[in-house]
């Protein structure tokens, strides 16, 4: 199985335009003090993006209400293979690593913070396994087996926080400054292309959801990315969310992932998905994201 299938599909096909809200603090205490620049030019097409490394991280929402949704991601990474393996017809450096919404209870030392890379696994509905060791760190590649380390990491369980911070785990786990950075030392390289799937049923962050995130919004997690990247062109984030009109249990306003919807607009290559939906049915119809992606398209 080719691993580039796996967050390339997990993207569907609907984009709109930008947003932008504050700037603050993130959760493990790095901070944006800048808004980002709103008058930048996004008209021109952005530069190609060499693919021969791509960067795989998972955000797994692992609260009590995510058991379903775990077992349809793992269950359904046999369809997103045969498209992604037409569209990108080059062997590819992979990375792939997963993170939970919390600070993971199966993880220790230098990893159990929040955006640590998860290599083995404890809780109700969880794999309940050591995961690695890795064969080059706390992230998977592909001197690895990595359907089967992908399904043992990814059964994050459903003992996690009921207080989620999907987006601050991201940052935390890309930040070369964060307190992750020694466990996820060598995940996230310059010139690979970044892949983000985030998989939650949350909004984001505790608080009223009226103040659209935790301690920060859209457009300090976009500055974050291009701070680490370089370019939000070299980035392609998925979310499979409960937005309005929540589809999913629990109906309620504070599980509308409009924060993070927002977000996935304000990227080139961002893009949403229900987190109760088919899997498989939407995945088919992201094959040739990442290969726009690496066009520059």
């Amino acid at each position: 199985m080719r691993w580039t299938a796996l967050a390339v599909v997990m993207v569907t096909a609907t984009a709109c335009g930008r947003t932008g809200l504050v700037a603050g603090e993130f959760a493990d205490g790095g901070s944006i003090d800048d808004p980002f620049d709103d008058d930048d030019d996004h008209d021109e097409p952005p530069a190609p993006v060499d693919c021969d490394k791509v960067d795989f991280l998972f955000v797994i929402d692992n609260s009590a209400s995510m058991f379903d949704h775990h077992t349809n991601l793992v269950d359904s990474v046999d369809v997103f293979t045969d498209g992604i393996e037409r569209v990108i017809d080059q062997k590819i450096d992979l990375h792939v690593g997963v993170v939970t919404t919390d600070i993971y209870s199966g993880t220790d030392d230098e990893c159990h913070v929040l955006g640590g890379l998860v290599t083995s696994t404890s809780g109700a509905h969880s794999s309940s396994m050591d995961c690695g060791p890795f064969a080059e760190g706390n992230y998977m590649t592909e001197a690895d087996d990595l359907a089967t380390d992908f399904e043992c990491a990814a059964m994050v369980g459903t003992q996690g926080s009921d207080i989620e911070a999907p987006m601050d785990a991201m940052i935390a786990a890309i930040r070369e400054d964060g307190t992750a950075a020694e466990c996820n030392a060598g995940f996230i390289r310059p010139d690979a292309l970044l892949v983000v799937v985030m998989v939650t049923d949350e909004w984001d962050g505790p608080g009223d959801p009226e103040d659209a995130g935790s301690t920060t919004g859209p457009e300090a997690w976009r500055k974050q990315l291009v701070l680490t990247k370089g370019s939000e062109d070299a980035v392609v984030f998925v979310a499979l969310v409960n937005e309005t009109p929540r589809q999913c249990w629990p109906h309620h306003e504070r599980n509308d992932g409009t924060p993070i919807v927002e977000f996935a607009e304000s990227l080139p290559f961002g893009f949403t998905g229900s987190v109760c939906g088919d899997y498989g049915e939407t995945f088919s119809q992201a094959t040739g994201v990442v290969a726009a992606a690496c066009a520059g398209e």
